[in-house]
């Protein structure tokens, strides 16, 4: 962060209830209170226990090696570490990363476990046995094992847990358990936050009500499912897409709201089942099954569902995406072209100012399919911690747009914060021909307007307009791998057997720089980016697959 002045414009953009609940959650979540009383939980739904953990079973089967997890490790984005039952949970704070132990709590590495035969089975036993005795439900514990959206995450895998049928005690001390989470969960839902972490805290509510009998229980699934209802008519937009612009969290957010359906199969959720169906409409549109799925924003693979996933899941529900009529003018993710070469134009709002935290100033950049293989990529994210790497990946330099006077389009504050942010408009919204502008973040000096326009059938024509004398840099993010031969007017890009001219107007001469690309959290490739500087306030580049 920069001072305070970027202090204040970081906070203006919450909503009142959110600086609130931020207050009461920050100084909640460090005293040393007890999360209340441990009580004698409900009996368990033994038919609903079934159900769930035969669909949690599927989910999470892939989500860890078990070979390795009986080798003594384990891996998870990027990072390895011994598996020791009792030693693995006791680690002093800092000494891994939040997101990484935020995994390990969530337990979805115990379900591959369990199936990989009796001595899987008696691994598991025991890390689950010494979870709960070195993470009880006091002091620090709402900071990583106890966190609302760990136990929230927690839920599912869970299911398979208890119904994988452990010992006795070992049963009647996770059945307790489970339900002290739920009761933790139902005071500490996350209003601070908001955005994913709220979906997913009130399927939690959802899910976990549906697997005990009683008042209590029915009253909390309720609540599960109307703060659902409420939170996806807040956060999908009018084109269906959530509101953070990640296609991975928004995958996320609707199998939260499937997982939902899935508990309450008698219950009237007409609301529900219309916004899940608009959700799944945006993805099937964005990433459909067979392109590889675009990682705008703070997007990746490990642990989200893909495209065909979530379409067997709707299946299961009885739930068919909606045929939306186009929003048009309307700022959002824009899909060009057809499977010959598809182009994603970026012509939404880089966040809302209330849900900023996996938001990149990556206004008006492009991505480029052709026949299914992705060429122009976003780099995506290999980290969540605080720094100048973090920086890197939020920033415009890692997106292919320009870089005006050499500043971000929004202003990105830490790892997770915004300050400024840039405001997009649509001046033409047509099937192959769009004009997209943002307003320099309230700077008319940083301002950008991007057409991108169809040529013919794997031709593409890209022209930005910039404010006249800025220092700005043009940049086109090539996937790993590709192979690139630059020559006075342009590029010749060669990707496996496709071959690609980039020809340009309007800049200097063009260079190849090394730019790091996220295979995955806590995974990076050097990967060639094309940079040049604007010479003229107008820069034209035409983008087209050489036959």
């Amino acid at each position: 962060m920069s001072g305070p002045g970027a202090m204040v414009r970081m906070v203006r953009g919450y909503r009142p209830r959110q600086l609130a609940a931020r207050a009461v959650n920050r100084a909640r979540r460090r005293l040393p209170f007890a999360l209340g009383r441990d009580r004698l939980p409900p009996e368990i739904d033994r038919e609903v226990l079934a159900n769930l953990s035969e669909y949690a079973r599927e989910r999470f089967a892939r989500a860890v090696d078990p070979a390795e997890l009986l080798g003594g490790r384990i891996t998870m984005l990027g990072r390895t570490e011994d598996v020791v039952p009792d030693a693995i949970w006791g680690v002093r704070p800092g000494t891994r990363s939040d997101l990484w132990n935020f995994h390990l709590h969530y337990h979805e590495f115990v379900v591959p476990l369990l199936a990989s035969g009796p001595d899987g089975q008696r691994l598991a036993w025991d890390l689950i046995k010494g979870w709960l005795e070195s993470c009880p439900p006091a002091n620090q514990a709402l900071l990583a094992s106890w966190h609302p959206y760990v136990i929230s995450c927690r839920i599912m895998p869970w299911t398979v847990v208890l119904a994988s049928q452990p010992d006795e005690p070992l049963a009647g001390s996770l059945v307790r358990s489970l339900w002290r989470q739920l009761r933790v969960l139902a005071h500490h839902v996350e209003h601070d936050v908001g955005g994913n972490h709220l979906v997913r805290n009130a399927k939690a509510l959802a899910v976990g009500g549906a697997l005990f009998r009683g008042s209590e229980a029915d009253s909390m699934r309720l609540k599960g499912l109307r703060l659902m209802e409420r939170s996806l008519a807040d956060q999908l937009g009018v084109d269906g897409g959530q509101v953070e612009g990640s296609p991975a969290y928004h995958a996320l957010v609707l199998e939260d709201a499937f997982d939902s359906l899935l508990a309450a199969p008698s219950f009237d959720l007409a609301g529900l089942r219309g916004y899940a169906s608009r959700a799944l409409s945006w993805i099937e549109a964005i990433a459909p099954v067979g392109a590889p799925r675009p990682h705008l924003n703070d997007s990746q693979d490990f642990g989200v569902p893909s495209t065909e996933d979530l379409l067997r899941q709707a299946e299961r529900v009885g739930i068919q995406a909606s045929k939306l009529p186009a929003s048009r003018m309307t700022p959002r993710y824009i899909v060009m072209g057809d499977a010959k070469m598809r182009v994603l134009f970026d012509a939404g709002q880089p966040c809302r100012p209330d849900l900023p935290y996996h938001s990149h100033a990556d206004s008006l950049g492009i991505l480029i399919d052709v026949e299914g293989r992705r060429v122009v990529p976003d780099r995506g994210v290999a980290t969540y911690a605080a720094g100048p790497e973090r920086a890197w990946w939020r920033s415009t330099a890692a997106h292919s747009t320009v870089e005006v006077g050499g500043e971000n389009s929004s202003e990105m504050i830490g790892a997770f914060r915004a300050g400024r942010l840039s405001r997009t408009t649509l001046e033409r919204d047509e099937r192959n021909d769009v004009i997209a502008g943002h307003d320099g973040a309230g700077r008319r000096l940083y301002a950008h307007s991007r057409r991108v326009q169809r040529q013919g059938d794997r031709s593409w024509r890209v022209t930005d307009v910039i404010p006249e004398k800025t220092d700005s840099v043009w940049r086109l993010h090539l996937v790993p791998g590709a192979e690139v031969e630059v020559g006075s007017a342009g590029a010749r890009v060669r990707v496996g057997s496709l071959r690609l001219d980039v020809n340009v107007a309007g800049l200097g001469q063009i260079a190849v720089e090394q730019t790091p690309h996220a295979v995955a959290m806590g995974r990076t490739v050097a990967a060639p980016t094309l940079v040049a500087r604007a010479r003229t306030s107008r820069i034209e580049a035409t983008i087209q697959v050489v036959e």
